[in-house]
């Protein structure tokens, strides 16, 4: 599985570490389960979303 950036909206756990905002790195199947939860964004589909906003 391949690995992905997300961008960090509430706190979370990382390999034991409290993650409180930033960025991290988690593989898409775990990505994707916080994503779901809104604990996490995915890194691409903001800069996609500021890019589409900066146009209008």
């Amino acid at each position: 599985m391949a690995n992905k950036k997300y961008n960090v909206l509430s706190p979370v756990i990382q390999a034991g570490v409290i993650v409180h905002s930033g960025e991290i790195e988690l593989d898409e199947k775990h990505g994707a389960k916080l994503v779901e939860k809104g604990v996490l964004e995915d890194v691409a589909a903001a800069k996609k979303a500021d890019s589409v906003n900066k146009t209008e």
